[in-house]
């Protein structure tokens, strides 16, 4: 059976096109809105003949794509389907916002070079990251690293079509595998028909040379020269920094074993030896004698997002974060949130950030480490959490179908009022994000979830309220206008939908005044609360209650 590729059409059922996002050696891959209204991308895999056919090769590569779909990486495009049709594999993926080749072209326009330094060794210690894990935990070489591969997901690296090349590439020795893979990039050995445990380093120097001086190491003008280049001609390294020069001929020697032991010890050489991943920087709500330095190590067992933590499962994925359930290095189960989208090329403002972080105490915060792993990175490591308002309302919801009970919800919004307001006076902060996921329950009393990420990372960096809160979010935050009562907003919000169930909408500025909102009846509170909130929920600020503590005092009253 064909299957057809043209906007609108549905080769899988519930899965519209959109529009073509790129062609390569083995198909093409097109934007597509998947059921739910979500976008996601789908690349369709021109199989060898027969894909369709019951031959033990069609299997052996279905199964290859199959394992390759359950793993999961903070900085691997997480595969969601795969389909068999019409001698091809449909493979529903991710939608990135991005790639390397595609930055790079950017920067280029602008009248650089390439990428800067500093940034480039960012997006490539997490493609490292990636490649070692997948060498050592599962003995899988990519085979076909370049940049339109490394894709880019709120300013951070996931490395795409991960087992294409040794599922569906496939080739014997003494075979050309030059229709499976990029010659620019390609390894020697590759070119002769065999794969090492190296051979994915090599095309990341490459890449790395590529992406910093806007040329390759080896300049042939078709595939034929660039084999005979690469597997006998040293390469021309003039353009790069004197310092960076040894440490690429060494990752682009012909011998595999010459080369650095993984992709990451690449890396680190060319950072000077200073950790390719993770600087511990500080710990929000923890003692400064519990800090000590980290580093990332790739041995027998790979290499990790952090050092001595094993991730589990995602939990949770969002345009600015991914929630990561993980084992300590204790043994004990630990939560990772991962935190993107902030500006990389201010470092120093960073630290900055992240040292004002560290300053956050309270007892309504979580004790939690803050790892900054490089520009445009954070990392938030704590116990595993307790249920979050939004669980306990659901467990009401299932016992007797209605919302949170009234005097305990107020019990918990007085304790985040408490907390909200002191972290204002003393720090000069507001939390800019309350939702019923921000605020947990911890052995009876209420904490704080995030507390310092909207005004000190996101906020800066550009980020709009429709990507960090779009359904609790006062509405001057989206026309980046802070007031002391957004997150008295905020709370007037989550009580409504904790104690009625009435979800707002996801806002859009004050063209959608609050008590207009479709969806939000105060008519479903009580005649006491109904005043109370239209003046907490009031579109000008100056005209609502002059704290968080007396908003919930008023309803309480």
């Amino acid at each position: 059976m064909s299957v057809l590729t043209e906007p609108n059409a549905e080769p899988i059922p519930g899965y519209r096109l959109l529009e073509p996002l790129g062609r390569g050696g083995f198909g093409e891959v097109w934007k597509c809105e998947a059921p739910g209204g979500l976008f996601k991308a789908i690349k369709f895999v021109e199989g060898p003949a027969g894909l369709d056919d019951a031959t033990s090769a069609a299997d052996e590569e279905w199964r290859a794509i199959e394992r390759i779909k359950s793993i999961r990486h903070p900085f691997l495009v997480s595969m969601e389907r795969v389909e068999r049709l019409g001698g091809r594999l449909l493979i529903v993926m991710e939608l990135a916002d991005s790639n390397l080749d595609k930055v790079l072209r950017q920067r280029q326009r602008a009248g650089a070079a390439g990428i800067p330094r500093d940034e480039l060794l960012g997006y490539l210690a997490e493609a490292a990251e990636v490649l070692d894990l997948m060498n050592a935990r599962h003995g899988l070489q990519h085979l076909d690293v370049k940049p339109k591969n490394l894709f880019l997901v709120s300013n951070h690296v996931k490395v795409a079509d991960f087992g294409l090349v040794s599922g569906l590439g496939r080739f014997r020795a003494g075979e050309s595998p030059l229709g499976a893979v990029t010659p620019l990039y390609c390894s020697p050995e590759v070119f002769a028909g065999s794969i090492s445990p190296h051979s994915d380093q090599y095309s990341l120097a490459a890449v790395y040379h590529e992406l910093l001086t806007g040329a390759v190491p080896f300049a042939g003008k078709n595939a034929r020269q660039l084999m005979l280049q690469h597997t006998r001609d040293a390469p021309d390294l003039g353009r790069l920094p004197p310092a960076d020069r040894p440490v690429v001929a060494r990752a682009l020697a012909k011998v595999p074993g010459e080369r650095f032991a993984s992709c990451l010890e690449f890396v680190r050489a060319l950072q000077g030896g200073r950790p390719a991943r993770s600087d511990r920087i500080s710990a929000v709500g923890d003692s400064p004698d519990r800090i000590n330095a980290v580093t990332t190590s790739a041995g027998p067992g790979g290499s990790e997002s952090l050092p001595g933590f094993r991730l589990a499962r995602c939990l949770e994925r969002g345009p600015l974060s991914e929630v990561w359930q993980a084992e300590g290095p204790d043994g004990r189960p630990r939560q990772v949130k991962y935190v993107y989208g902030f500006d990389q090329g201010a470092w120093k403002v960073q630290q900055e950030a992240v040292a004002r972080l560290r300053e956050l105490r309270h007892p309504a915060l979580a004790r939690t480490d803050v790892l900054l792993n490089g520009p445009g990175r954070l990392a938030l490591v704590g116990d595993v959490p307790g249920p979050s308002l939004r669980d306990r309302w659901q467990e009401c919801r299932a016992e007797d179908g209605s919302g949170i009970p009234r005097t305990e919800l107020l019990h918990h919004l007085r304790q985040a009022a408490e907390a909200l307001d002191a972290l204002f006076e003393q720090f000069g902060l507001l939390h800019l994000a309350i939702c019923p996921r921000s605020l947990r329950l911890e052995g009876g009393r209420l904490v704080v979830a995030d507390f310092g990420l909207v005004p000190l990372f996101w906020l800066p960096a550009g980020r709009s309220m429709a990507q960090i809160n779009p359904r609790h979010a006062a509405p001057e935050l989206f026309e980046r206008q802070v007031t002391r009562s957004a997150d008295q907003y905020s709370l007037a919000l989550v009580y409504h939908e904790m104690l009625t169930g009435s979800l707002p909408p996801r806002g859009r500025g004050r063209s959608m005044l609050p008590l207009a909102r479709p969806g939000l009846d105060l008519g479903l509170l009580g005649p006491a609360d109904r005043d109370v909130l239209a003046r907490a929920l009031h579109d000008e600020p100056p005209r609502r209650f002059a704290s968080c503590g007396e908003f919930i005092n008023a309803l309480m009253g």
